[in-house]
């Protein structure tokens, strides 16, 4: 078998062999309720369906995650299955517009898991959190994208996806801020070899398409 032929064929494998075994997130658009996500650090924060829908939609819904102490730290979480490579966690935010204090920020967390249910410690794999401010411009009142690449190592069967709201010290007691979450997706990312395998797949057929002319 010549070496054109051998790229056709493996060039689909290598495509999609990652998300072929790794799970999607679930409920990650809460169109009617928050299941499929487990409440983590109970610290003086609620978390429950919102009809506020980030695409404005009137049949959906997002996550609501609010807290009322000083200090605050919690959310929902999912385990979700992963094979090795590389992924982007996504998801839109929305913040209190009324008290958009800048210590207060939505944050995704990626932790990385020994056990398939997520139930040992874990490990910190990445985080990102959007403020009320994002590069000096506020963005409270606004739905913001957060965005988060991160890489699962070989011998992680699974991974925590967290939803936080993070609330410092800083913001004044009994004042309610919360943070709305909506779209959350997690893809995998092309491996290194289907993309080599992907250029090599356009340069034979353009080289058959000349050969045609």
């Amino acid at each position: 078998m010549n070496a054109p032929i051998r790229l056709l064929l493996l060039f689909p494998l290598a495509l999609t062999a990652p998300a072929a075994h790794a799970a999607a997130i679930v409920n990650g658009g809460f169109d009617a309720d928050i299941s499929g996500w487990e409440p983590i650090f109970d610290n003086a924060w609620r978390a429950s369906h919102d009809s506020f829908d980030a695409a404005g939609l009137a049949t959906s819904g997002s996550l609501l995650v609010e807290s009322d102490a000083q200090f605050a730290l919690g959310g929902p979480q999912q385990c979700v299955a992963v094979v090795p490579g590389a992924y982007t966690l996504s998801a839109s935010v929305w913040f209190d517009v009324g008290l958009g204090y800048t210590e207060t920020s939505a944050t995704l967390v990626v932790d990385a898991h020994a056990q398939a249910d997520c139930t040992d410690g874990g490990t910190s794999l990445a985080f990102t959190d959007s403020a009320p401010q994002r590069d000096g411009v506020p963005v409270a009142g606004a739905w913001d994208s957060l965005v988060l690449p991160f890489a699962v190592a070989p011998g992680t069967p699974s991974i925590a996806v967290r939803l936080l709201l993070y609330q410092s010290s800083n913001v004044p007691s009994l004042n309610t801020q919360f943070v709305n979450f909506d779209d959350v997706t997690l893809a995998p990312e092309p491996a290194a070899g289907a993309v080599v395998a992907a250029l090599a797949l356009a340069a034979i057929r353009a080289k058959r398409r000349g050969r045609r002319l």
